[in-house]
């Protein structure tokens, strides 16, 4: 029987939840390129009629333009997200500590967007935040608290 190093089991949690967020940043931002469908009822055509209005200067974008360009940095936002993730990964077995330190502030983070996504958007990206912080929580859990608990190899 191999035994594993310790922080072994922390560097998968954080890999998988760094391909959650990066999931959820793929996801979001497909479904924005395919596009909005067509309003189907009266209400709809006014709410859409009605974002599609632009606002004066100094903004000059309609309301629509604005969510989008939020929706795209959303996407960005979490694709960066799970890229440096990555990085950070790079280093676990070099610098537990820092490791462990950047591991906290990221889950931190996906604490505050799973939030943010509970109180602002639906159930499909809500579960991927929750799914992508429990991997972060459990991460952070599990990760070695200094070198001596794991030697640079």
């Amino acid at each position: 029987m191999t035994t594993r190093p310790p922080g072994f089991i922390s560097r998968i949690c954080f890999h998988v939840a760094c391909t959650v967020v990066l999931l959820t940043g793929i996801a979001h931002a497909i479904a924005q390129l395919m596009g909005d469908a067509p309003p189907k009822t009266d209400q709809e055509r006014k709410l859409v009629d009605a974002i599609a209005l632009r606002l004066p200067e100094p903004v000059n974008r309609s309301l629509g333009e604005i969510l989008a360009g939020f929706g795209h940095h959303y996407s960005i936002s979490l694709v960066l997200f799970a890229v440096f993730g990555w990085v950070v990964l790079r280093w676990a077995k070099r610098d537990p500590s820092l490791y462990r330190a950047l591991c906290g502030l990221l889950t931190v983070a996906s604490l505050i967007f799973t939030a943010n996504s509970f109180i602002h958007f639906f159930i499909i990206p809500n579960t991927f935040h929750v799914v992508a912080t429990v991997f972060f929580i459990a991460a952070f859990a599990l990760a070695p608290k200094s070198l001596a608990q794991e030697p640079i190899r």
